[in-house]
């Protein structure tokens, strides 16, 4: 059952980053020009003064790619300008969809002309090994570069303040990201699934760590989480590699499943800010030895530290009234607990299989000891 509550909530966190953008409809060309060997296809924006094009993709989507594409391949330079029935027209946009899908695209150099990149403009280009975004660029759409497996770095220029919503999804040969101290937004999965990420830096300004933003990132073994951060949302970090983390002070909240299977991480320092830690926030974290959860919480809720194999200090402060369900269930090293005077509820299998446990505090505030609270610890609770 755990196990489908985490693949449901992955699959929750990439559907957010995948499902917003297909609202977007692309516009219809209005003329096509070579760039090299590339057919690039335009919209006229502006018909007067100053004459004005964006990109837009060729045709109709086709299963998984555009009609009218054709095998376009090789390394592509868009112009600052373009010329149409003896007209001149300045290139000041990437539309929603403009590459979606050009697997054979090996490098694009966008000019200081453009000021925008669309929603899914790159989606899917798998073959894309550099890019270059100059300063003139204000937006990055949502899942602009999503699936572009071949990229391995990206220069996020000094214009821009957000970094949207599945921006580099699925990114998986992307080793480093220099995120500008400009941004004050990154959105949810904007580097989910990023696996050879080892590098990146989340900049002053930032108060949100959103859903999925790093999730998946398997090679990111240490990471920096700045004072300006006041929440860190649901599968943030799940799956990271990195071993330590100190969450700073002023962060009130952890997210669900936040920490989820970060099976390296050692100790995580939890200031006195936070008041709440959601459900799933650091199971499966089978290195994790010791946590101190702090004055504030009232609630430990159900699986936060399932699976915790390494576990072997917990302190829980007099501010918390209940334990969740399965809250500590497969804490196989865990020794002893003090569960402080103030709860009043243990939950189903709270200590399940904590199979070294046999030093515990039970105080007489305790009224609800929920089903296999303590099954398979050497601690044998009695009624």
């Amino acid at each position: 059952m755990k196990r489908l509550i985490t693949l449901f909530a992955a699959v929750a966190f990439a559907g957010q980053a995948m499902a917003q953008p297909w609202k977007q409809q692309p516009e219809a060309f209005d003329f096509e020009a070579k760039a090299g060997e590339v057919t690039v296809y335009y919209h006229i924006t502006n018909d007067s003064e100053p004459c004005t094009v964006e990109i837009v993709p060729p045709s109709k989507l086709i299963g998984d790619y555009y009609s009218g594409f054709n095998g376009t391949k090789g390394d592509l330079a868009i112009p600052e300008t373009v010329v149409n029935d003896g007209k001149t027209y300045s290139v000041t946009r990437i539309g929603h969809f403009a590459f979606y899908g050009c697997t054979g695209l090996t490098s694009v150099t966008i000019p200081n002309s453009v000021t925008s990149i669309g929603d899914c403009a790159f989606y899917g280009c798998k073959g894309l090994i550099s890019m270059v975004i100059p300063n003139s660029v204000t937006v990055l759409g949502k899942s602009a570069f999503c699936y572009c497996e071949g990229l391995t770095s990206v220069s996020i220029p000094n214009s821009i303040t957000s970094i949207s919503e599945g921006l580099f999804y699925g990114c998986q040969r992307l080793e480093s990201v220099k995120v500008p101290e400009t941004v004050t937004s990154i959105e949810s999965s904007a580097f989910a699934h990023c696996t050879s990420l080892t590098s990146v830096n989340i900049p002053n300004g930032v108060t949100t760590i959103n859903n999925g933003v790093f999730e998946d990132c398997r090679s990111l073994t240490s990471i920096e989480i700045p004072k300006s951060v006041k929440s860190i949302g649901s599968g943030a970090f799940g799956f990271c590699g990195f071993t330590s983390v100190t969450i700073p002070e002023g962060v009130t909240r952890i997210g669900y499943a936040a920490f989820d299977n970060c099976h390296n991480l050692q100790s995580i320092s939890i200031p006195a800010s936070v008041t709440h830690i959601d459900t799933l926030a650091f199971d499966f974290c089978y290195s994790l030895k010791s946590i101190v959860i702090p004055q504030g919480i009232t609630t430990i809720y159900p699986h936060t530290f399932y699976g915790c194999e390494s576990l072997t200090s917990v302190t829980i402060p007099n501010s918390v009234t209940t334990i969740g369900s399965a809250a500590f269930l497969g804490c196989g090293s865990l020794t002893s607990i003090t569960i402080p005077e103030g709860v009043t509820s243990i939950g189903n299998a709270a200590f399940q299989n904590c199979r070294k446990l046999k030093d515990v505090s039970i105080p007489k505030s305790v009224t609800s000891v929920g089903k296999d609270a303590f099954k398979g610890c050497k601690f044998e609770y009695k009624e």
